[in-house]
């Protein structure tokens, strides 16, 4: 999928569905997909099993916070239409597509229902404001919204002609041409002289029209703005004729003959394209300064102690972190606790390569090694409140076991 923000958005207009009202037309219903930073599982495809109303609960809940607070009385509900694994080529991993229907008030007229793009910059915006684009504890995908269907119109009706009655010395909002057969909005005829009057001037004797003109129907002449050849009947507004071709260039160009209207610019309307945003994936790291004292303003963000060790852990640790991992896109120290001192950070990565769990768990053994600022515990490292611990410490029995050969080499040596 794509965000206010990622991808071109080709919208479906179509009845809503999944409403059920009791009376009246069907409840508007905007389709809006997103991808979740959730494995995609085989019993999500069944809204039967536990699986799939646990996420959807949790995605239904962020869904009508944002939406209720952005609506108010005019959102309804939203609910999950379906998940299925995303094909999204940028994030190389697997995580899940979600499509979600938000529903408003069945009495609501089209024209008061929200723009398209209205729907989908709620959700968008809001992911990108928020920490780590998550929103309570679901892991959305920066720039992936995008409005799948909708109950909005696509076009404006459109028509291929204009039909207008003109009665003697009526003003209509249309003129037409008898000879050449065509339309000119805006403009005033007078049955009488058979000129027509302010925006569009007549010439009887040429047959032509031109924009912005004046026409004495005495001396059938016409003044300022407009030049008019007699020999290829055109008339040219501010804009230079071909007499050969019979065509004007100017912002529009008429061909009496073949009653055709070419604008000056060809406009692809379906097209809409959005910068792209980077994926990224959020670890959360944890590790115990053991031996060290925990003082209470460590829990108050905003105090110098907690500024001042957010500091000593960043300048200690980051530089570590960009050198081993060269998607590494942020690090911060979030908070800390007590025993002795819990430091927790949140390391951001770019979705095209995350590191393992053992492979952050390394970088933090290497800094355990150097770092003499504050004090690392090898045993307590988590990634996502995971032990890793263990598989560190074997990596450290092994360096230790081949530190003790190379030393019990070297001393059998110098004997």
């Amino acid at each position: 999928m794509s965000s206010t923000q990622n991808q071109t958005t080709a919208y479906q207009t179509i009845p809503a569905t999944n409403a059920t009202p009791t009376n009246g037309p069907p409840a508007p219903v905007f389709y809006v997909g997103v991808v979740v930073y959730e494995p995609f599982d085989e019993d999500l495809k069944d809204n039967n099993t536990q699986t799939f109303k646990d996420l959807a609960k949790r995605i239904v809940a962020v869904y009508d916070m944002l939406y209720r607070k952005a609506f108010g009385a005019l959102f309804v509900r939203s609910y999950v239409i379906s998940f299925r694994v995303s094909l999204t080529s940028r994030i190389r991993m697997n995580v899940t597509e979600v499509e979600v229907g938000v529903e408003f008030n069945q009495t609501t007229p089209l024209v008061e229902l929200p723009r398209n793009e209205e729907v989908q910059k709620t959700l968008s915006d809001a992911i990108d404001k928020s920490n780590n684009n998550t929103i309570m504890d679901v892991p959305f995908s920066p720039g992936s919204v995008q409005i799948i269907r909708t109950p909005l119109p696509t076009t404006p009706p459109t028509t291929n002609s204009t039909d207008t009655t003109i009665s003697p010395n009526s003003t209509a909002t249309t003129a037409v041409n008898p000879t050449t057969n065509t339309t000119t909005p805006s403009t005033e005829v007078n049955s009488t002289t058979n000129t027509t009057t302010p925006s569009t001037a007549v010439n009887p004797t040429t047959n032509t029209t031109t924009p912005s003109t004046a026409v004495n129907p005495t001396t059938n002449t016409t003044t300022p703005s407009a030049a008019v050849n007699p020999t290829t009947n055109t008339t040219t507004p501010s804009t230079e004729v071909n007499p050969t071709t019979n065509t004007t260039t100017p912002s529009t160009a008429v061909n009496p003959t073949t009653k055709t209207t070419a604008p000056s610019t060809a406009v692809n309307p379906t097209t809409k394209t959005t910068p792209t945003v980077e994926a990224t994936v959020t670890r959360k790291v944890t590790f115990r300064s053991l031996g060290e004292t925990f003082t209470t303003d460590l829990l108050n963000p905003s105090s110098a102690a907690f500024k001042n060790r957010a500091a000593l852990l960043k300048s200690n640790l980051e530089p570590l972190f960009q050198r081993t991992f060269s998607t590494l896109r942020d690090f911060t120290v979030t908070s800390f606790s007590n025993g002795s001192i819990i430091n927790n950070m949140n390391l951001k990565f770019s979705a095209a390569f995350v590191p393992s769990n053992i492979q952050i768990a390394e970088v933090l053994l290497k800094a355990a090694l150097n770092v003499t600022d504050f004090n690392i515990e090898t045993a307590s490292f988590l990634v996502d409140d995971i032990q890793v611990s263990s598989g560190v410490s074997h990596n450290i029995s092994l360096i230790t076991a081949l530190s003790l050969v190379l030393l019990s080499w070297l001393l059998s040596n110098q004997q």
